[in-house]
């Protein structure tokens, strides 16, 4: 099961993802984004990964595609709470900050 909090604040869509990220439950991930990204306009996202529990391959294929759609409406993505050195190597190509007040000002906004 995967629950995800979000919150908007001064132009960054904060998205705190909970529980398990894998193929079952991926697409839920994708709609929002996506809905997010074509619907409503937002640019700035920022994924909080340090509630979950476990990432599968198609989680991480997942964040990858939100990654590049997002990038293609001239936004950028953040994460933060990536545990281990791995997946920091893993998302290498995507920014990182240690803790989501960091976002701030690494996104200059």
């Amino acid at each position: 099961m995967l629950e995800m909090n979000m919150e908007f604040r001064k132009g960054i869509l904060f998205i705190r993802l909970n529980g398990i990220l894998n193929a079952a439950t991926s697409k839920k991930l994708a709609d929002q984004v996506n809905d997010f990204v074509q619907k409503k306009g937002i640019k700035y996202f920022t994924f909080n990964l340090e509630g979950l529990e476990e990432i599968t391959q198609e989680g991480i294929d997942t964040i990858r595609e939100n990654y590049h759609q997002i990038v293609s409406f001239q936004g950028n993505l953040v994460l933060c709470g990536v545990k281990s050195e791995g997946m920091r190597t893993v998302f290498e190509d995507v920014y990182q900050s240690s803790s989501e007040l960091g976002v701030f000002q690494m996104l200059q906004i």
